[in-house]
């Protein structure tokens, strides 16, 4: 079993190529839930790494979406919806939706 710290951090390098293939990028997807399946064996700094990859993956949801989309059915997910990131064609329709943030 691979160390859950080299998970993040391959997990970390995938969620912003786009030159794999998007069977590759569907492993990533796979990845991310075996990271889900041990998150009580993270640190602290762990999950804040964790977390600030998935902000990127969500950021880039669109694209990731469209990279994928082309091998990988998402209305067809069994998937939960806790694991937003087996559902990209719903988050990036939400990203789309998303006010920009505005400062005071």
């Amino acid at each position: 079993m691979q160390p859950v710290k080299q998970m993040i951090q391959n997990y970390g390098l995938d969620v912003d190529d786009f030159e794999t293939s998007p069977f590759e990028a569907i492993e990533m997807l796979h990845n991310r839930s075996a990271i889900q399946a041990r998150l009580t064996e993270l640190n602290d700094d762990d999950r804040e790494t964790l977390r600030q990859h998935d902000e990127t993956l969500y950021r880039n949801a669109t694209r990731m979406y469209q990279h994928i989309a082309h091998v990988y059915d998402f209305d067809r997910s069994t998937k939960p919806l806790t694991e937003w990131w087996w559902h990209l064609d719903k988050v990036a329709v939400n990203y789309e939706k998303k006010p920009a943030s505005t400062t005071e």
